[in-house]
């Protein structure tokens, strides 16, 4: 039975690689994520120090959830509340600055549209976002610290251009004839070499067939 050639087989989500845009997203997807947790570990290191649970910003922002029983709530469902909507929020946040900013060349001028976008989206969620969806946020979150925190926000979406600097264009794609085995890669044989047996990452000889 004649074996295919391993050449045209490649895992279908190596079929394709990302385009500009979706690398750019994806770039700022995971500043802004990283960003949104760097954020909300400053907040809840501030409320510490003001003699405040840690989980007090938290549960702040649960309150789009759960309304003005997240305050009394304590510790529990309204603090993983307000982590989902602070990582969501900033991660949608982090897909628009890089879709529209990643391609950007210069640190500096990097660091400037981090750290401005970071005061703007400050300054639309506290006085018109949550305004309507959670009122008691800007009334109860103290406006220096949550304004310095989205200032931490800004400085790591800054990172958005480097990143997608680092990840070049067709990244997801895989060399020409490999193929997944499970959580492995498998590789054919080169040219010259018997194409008895493939080569695996531990170091077993696969058979072909094994491969099918």
């Amino acid at each position: 039975m004649d074996v295919p050639n391993q050449s045209t087989i490649r895992p279908p989500s190596a079929a394709k690689g990302l385009s500009k845009w979706e690398l750019s997203a994806l770039s700022g997807l995971e500043t802004g994520v990283l960003g949104g947790v760097a954020m909300l570990t400053f907040l809840c290191a501030h409320s510490v120090l003001r003699g405040q649970p840690w989980w007090s910003y938290a549960n702040l922002l649960g309150s789009m959830v759960y309304g003005s029983s997240a305050l009394w709530r304590g510790l529990g469902r309204a603090t993983l509340a307000g982590i989902a909507v602070q990582i969501l929020s900033c991660g949608i946040v982090g897909v628009l600055f890089g879709v529209c900013f990643a391609r950007t060349r210069g640190r500096l001028v990097s660091l400037l549209l981090g750290l401005s976008s970071g005061v703007i989206w400050f300054s639309f969620s506290h006085w018109i976002l949550f305004k309507g969806l959670a009122p008691l946020v800007p009334v109860y979150a103290s406006q220096p610290a949550t304004l310095l925190g989205y200032m931490i926000l800004g400085l790591v979406l800054s990172r958005t251009s480097m990143l997608y600097r680092d990840w070049p264009p067709g990244w997801l794609m895989m060399p020409p004839g490999w193929r997944t085995m499970g959580d492995e890669v498998a590789a054919p044989a080169q040219s010259g070499t018997p194409d008895a047996s493939q080569e695996r990452g531990t170091g077993e000889i696969v058979p072909p067939h094994r491969l099918e």
